[in-house]
């Protein structure tokens, strides 16, 4: 079994419910008779039933416009339900049950995504295009691209399509350094190719674009414009450390920042989105070398000359257990520049995932020492070479870049 502990200040802070039942100030839970769970499940639905959303009041017809969405199938001759519905279609369906208005039908589905009934996100026309009634189907497709390359490797059968299809190769890219094609995602999402999958979903219908953008945009997916190949992608979370890449050793003038959660754990996911998000940025300027890529190291540049070093640097005997965040740069003209950059992409990343629910504790050194102080300090110190001049790091955080797509959030670290 596997236990994570916080503090009953950091409790204390974030309102947790406490296990009243047993008092305690936490849940135990077995994963091998399930002891536990039924506390549990009481609890999440006793909070969940005082939440405003669950009495707020919703409309008839949407009520019915769901559901039919959610019952909905890809024709007529088709038994099983349809994972997802295009646009066009709900639309049709809203106006049968008296929704006639083009806004009324927007904010039906608003609502709908906020509560997680439906999944509708709106920064591009791909995604604004498919409304997933399913969940499941879309676990389903990212497995197909996220997995483990020696539990969950595609099966013999699978590989001998895959090598027929002429794709077998880029799946040892993707296995090897993280790399997607456009056609390995063509073949693997193609509900014909893996009917054991897709089956149940009763579709024939591929939904490219529309994944490609929803990882996209939830950054588990990223544009990777280095190499003669076009339309090909970074999946984070399949880099390993493989490469060979030179360890990290800090010398004591070099200069570093360190972003520390202040729940003193770090998300899974949260790093992996920041690498994405700077090699996407890195592509958008001219002379960028090749991303030198590790789970928890990189190595990334922005221009010709100028390179953030990023990596995970654990306090505990967990990977996430006390982590932090750790920038180095060698140039002290870049270093302003640097924080600037990785300040915005940890706001983006933090509101996305957590709706800005995440704080940092922000310390930087001086090039001088190896010695740590606050970046309020720093600041207000006006510390050179990070604050020298004033850049996007003196910024409040906000949620400006919440709901925007990335292509347009990268073109602001270009313009700040």
């Amino acid at each position: 079994n596997s236990y994570y502990f916080l503090s009953f200040s950091v409790l204390a802070k974030n309102k947790a419910v406490t296990n009243e039942k047993e008092k305690l100030k936490f849940f135990p839970l077995s994963n091998r008779d399930a002891i536990g769970i039924e506390n549990l499940r009481a609890q999440i639905e006793n909070i969940a039933r005082k939440q405003e959303y669950v009495n707020r009041a919703v409309k008839l017809k949407w009520m019915q416009c769901l559901d039919f969405m959610l019952g909905a199938k890809e024709s007529s001759h088709k038994k099983e339900k349809t994972p997802w519905i295009p646009l066009w279609r709900v639309r049709k369906i809203a106006a049968d049950s008296g929704i006639q208005a083009a806004s009324e039908v927007d904010e039906m589905l608003k609502l709908f995504h906020e509560l997680g009934v439906i999944v509708h996100l709106t920064a591009t026309d791909s995604l604004r295009n498919v409304i997933t009634t399913n969940a499941q189907w879309l676990v389903d497709c990212f497995s197909m691209v996220i997995r483990d390359s020696y539990l969950h490797r595609y099966s013999e059968d699978d590989e001998k399509r895959m090598e027929a299809g002429g794709v077998l190769d880029d799946v040892n890219l993707l296995f090897e350094s993280g790399i997607l094609s456009r056609d390995l995602a063509d073949f693997i999402w193609d509900p014909l190719n893996f009917p054991k999958i897709f089956s149940k979903y009763g579709t024939i219908m591929s939904q490219v674009d529309f994944l490609i953008d929803l990882m996209r945009r939830t950054m588990l997916l990223g544009d990777w414009k280095f190499g003669e190949r076009n339309e090909m992608f970074l999946v984070p979370s399949m880099i390993n450390d493989s490469s060979g890449m030179d360890s990290f050793e800090a010398s004591s003038t070099e200069l570093q920042c360190v972003f520390r959660p202040v729940l003193k754990f770090l998300p899974t996911g949260v790093f992996e989105r920041l690498i994405c998000l700077a090699v996407a940025h890195s592509a958008t300027v001219t002379g960028s070398k090749l991303p030198r890529l590790q789970k928890n190291h990189a190595m990334i540049w922005i221009g010709p000359e100028d390179c953030m070093q990023l990596s995970v640097r654990s306090g505990g005997s967990d990977q996430y257990d006390s982590a932090e965040i750790l920038l180095r740069v060698s140039s002290p003209d870049f270093a302003s520049k640097a924080l600037g950059i990785l300040t915005s992409m940890i706001d983006k990343v933090t509101f996305d995932i957590s709706v800005n629910a995440m704080k940092w504790d922000v310390a930087l050194t001086d090039g001088v020492s190896d010695k740590f102080i606050s970046r309020a300090k720093a600041k207000k110190k006006r510390l050179k070479p990070w604050f020298a001049k004033s850049t996007n790091q003196d910024k409040q955080s906000d949620s400006s870049s919440a709901n925007i797509d990335i292509s347009t959030f990268l073109t602001s670290l270009n313009t700040e």
